[in-house]
């Protein structure tokens, strides 16, 4: 409050104290009038009103005030102020006691309110600092709670955490001692039941576009399918995890509601993962988990779960390499041991032919002029020499197909008269064991793009086993006909005792025959054959039913528009 305020408020504050004086002296003279007797105690009243609003110097102005108004209004002579009488001497003493007690008793209740006023004031004040004080602790209180929850449940993620790290370390280790792809598809499944719930679970091997079960927990391995991404993109996968997983290659987490379906109504699991199996760039398959309690949320926990699927992607890769080097090993074993096999025949066969070329020479040399006896022995030398001939070039053939130098002089050929070969070179041969040969020959167009020596040889491959394993009376036919695909399909077939099923798949491999020491071949004929159908472009194949035939198939392409040129193998 500046001067000029304060100024007003106390010309207020006086003014006041001589209108509440006026107004004791109008109810005295009022009093006065129905009694004798002035009454000074309203004078009183106005002296502590003054005191009590205005303070010392109002309450001292009052009193003098209302002196000076009683001594002119109600004591004799009126109309006049003249403090010399004795009476008014007393008046003047009485009341100036009595105000100056109800003014020092009002100034001190005055100061005591305004010191009341104060202290509730600064009370106020600290109330409200205690106040802000409590609700700072109040809110100090919370955040301690609060960073006591978080610093718990990181206390418990880190041990979670720490475990899983052990599991995950655990899992590892059993990875690399895996050696095979099922080791290591079965490992996977026992590993990921430690690091999150698992109620069921599948290791898909992804196999061109085809994901393929290799190993299950939970379910029988024949109850899941096998998937089929040919043609199919993550944006047609919505419902299917494990074909998303394999296209995107990124983890999908289900939830109940959409793990539910996006399975089968004969049995639904809450929760499903699927996580993909990549090494690198190379996409190996998906490890799908189904279970009815919800997996890890937390990020560092799934990413250990994403490092244990890695881990199982390169297990996967090193299982695979390792089955292949094996593979090749016992391979390239069997391989050699077959050679020596083979080698064995072949020097045992050459042996007997040689044994007569020898023997038959030395006959000639003695027989003189027996010119009958000496042409059996020259024919019995022919005979070795041709089989000898045969020997070599089946191990040239064979030779040449591995270093893959097996050329072809092709041209289009007509099948009958391929077939009119086939019937003179041997129906009697066949017919000598009393074996029929039946050739159908097909329509005169039908046409192939050949080297008519290496189909002849096909042929003539293929109808001499027949011969050899049909028994006597049995038949060999041989046909042509056009396939689907515009090639020409021949078959060559027999009734002869058949062959296993589980030697139909190997009849192709080299040296088979011999590995079986089977003495009327040594094994290459079909392994010459597939090479020289292969070299032309077709495909060869054989269907057996022991006990009731064999029929061999090979296709070789129609003529092209380039008649005849020269292909290599």
């Amino acid at each position: 409050m500046n001067r000029s305020d304060r100024r007003l408020a106390g010309l207020l504050v006086y003014g006041g104290t001589i209108a509440v004086t006026l107004i004791a002296l109008g109810i005295s003279l009022a009093i006065q009038r129905f009694s004798a007797t002035p009454s000074y105690a309203v004078f009183v009243a106005a002296v502590a009103i003054a005191a009590r609003y205005g303070g010392k110097g109002p309450a001292l102005f009052a009193s003098v005030l209302s002196l000076a108004l009683v001594d002119y209004f109600l004591i004799p002579p009126i109309g006049v102020i003249d403090f010399r009488q004795p009476e008014q001497g007393v008046n003047i003493i009485i009341f100036g006691a009595v105000a100056f007690i109800i003014t020092s008793m009002t100034t001190r209740l005055r100061r005591a309110e305004r010191d009341a006023r104060d202290r509730a004031t600064s009370l106020a004040r600290v109330n409200a600092v205690l106040e802000e004080q409590m609700e700072e602790v109040r809110s100090l209180d919370e955040s301690l709670h609060d960073a006591n929850e978080f610093l718990t449940d990181a206390r418990d993620a880190a041990a979670r955490l720490a475990n899983g790290a052990l599991r995950l370390q655990a899992g590892t280790d059993a990875l690399s001692k895996a050696t095979t792809v099922a080791d290591v598809a079965h490992v996977a499944l026992d590993g990921i039941g430690n690091l999150m719930p698992v109620a069921r679970g599948a290791v898909y091997l992804l196999r061109g576009e085809c994901l393929s079960v290799l190993a299950t927990i939970g379910v029988e391995t024949s109850a899941l399918k096998a998937i089929n991404l040919a043609g199919r993109s993550d944006e047609d996968d919505a419902d299917d995890p494990v074909a998303r997983a394999a296209l995107r290659g990124e983890a999908v987490w289900l939830g109940a509601e959409a793990a539910s379906a996006s399975q089968s109504a004969s049995r639904r699991w809450r929760y499903h993962v699927s996580l993909p199996l990549v090494s690198g760039d190379d996409h190996i398959g998906v490890l799908a988990i189904d279970a009815d309690t919800a997996p890890p949320g937390a990020d560092a926990e799934r990413s250990l779960i994403r490092l244990f699927a890695h881990s199982v992607a390169s297990a996967l890769v090193r299982a695979r390499q390792y089955d292949a080097e094996r593979g090749g090993r016992e391979a390239a074993e069997t391989l050699a041991r077959a050679r020596e096999e083979v080698l064995a025949v072949v020097a045992h066969d050459l042996r007997n032919p040689l044994a007569l070329v020898g023997t038959s020479t030395e006959m000639i040399a003695e027989l003189g002029d027996d010119g009958e006896r000496r042409r059996e022995m020259l024919d019995i030398v022919r005979r070795a020499v041709k089989r000898m001939n045969a020997l070599i070039s089946d191990l040239l053939d064979i030779t040449r197909l591995q270093a893959g130098h097996l050329a072809l002089e092709s041209e289009p050929l007509a099948v009958n008269d391929l077939f009119k070969q086939v019937a003179m070179s041997w129906t009697n041969v066949l017919a000598k064991r009393e074996i029929a040969l039946h050739v159908v020959f097909p329509r005169a167009e039908l046409r192939v793009q050949a080297d008519l020596g290496r189909i002849s040889q096909v042929l003539d491959n293929l109808i001499g086993n027949a011969g050899k394993f049909t028994q006597t009376g049995g038949r060999v036919v041989v046909r042509a006909e056009s396939d689907a695909h515009g090639a020409v399909r021949f078959s060559v077939a027999d009734n002869g005792p058949g062959i296993a099923p589980d030697a139909v798949v190997r009849l192709f491999d080299r040296f088979w025959q011999a590995r079986r020491a089977d003495r009327r071949g040594i094994g290459m004929g079909l392994t010459i054959c597939k090479g020289i159908v292969e070299a032309h472009g077709g495909r060869i194949w054989c269907e057996s039913t022991p006990g009731v035939g064999t029929k061999f198939f090979f296709t070789i392409p129609s003529p092209s528009p380039n008649a005849a040129h020269k292909i290599s193998a």
